[in-house]
């Protein structure tokens, strides 16, 4: 369950802090870069506890998705990390989570990703896939043993 504090003042320092107080009167330090050009304002935080991490192995998630866009790399001539790169973009307007570099939204790697957050982008591919005629194999049929 995540806990939301909708306004939390943010007034900025030489660290860029920000200083949560919680209701239990106990404060907490967090590190936050204020958006380019503010001095000071409000952001929404949110604290939850962290997903599980994206499944790999035989019959996973990683192996769906590498298997997936190794088919689409051999019968386009792009490159699967190209092309990896091109589905988690496409995938972001359905949930798929970002960082930011210089400021601007740049997908995560799958090795920071949830369970949750990797369906969308398995979703986009297969997706896309659909809407282009392929027929993808079943994530049972990337298994390593």
């Amino acid at each position: 369950m995540a806990v939301k504090f909708p306004a939390v003042m943010v007034k900025k320092d030489g660290a860029n802090r920000l200083i949560l107080t919680l209701p239990t009167s106990k404060t907490y330090e967090a590190f936050a870069m204020l958006p380019k050009g503010k001095d000071e304002g409000f952001l929404c935080v949110t604290l939850q506890k962290p997903g599980r991490k994206m499944t790999t192995g035989a019959n996973s998630q990683g192996n769906c998705i590498h298997g997936w866009l190794a088919i689409i790399a051999q019968d386009t001539g792009n490159d699967v990390e190209d092309l990896k790169t091109y589905f988690k973009l496409k995938a972001v307007s359905r949930g798929y989570p970002v960082k930011y570099v210089m400021f601007e939204p740049y997908p995560k790697s799958l090795t920071e990703v949830t369970t949750e957050e990797a369906v969308h982008l398995i979703d986009t591919i297969a997706q896309w896939a659909s809407e282009n005629g392929y027929r993808l194999p079943s994530r049972e049929d990337f298994n390593d043993e």
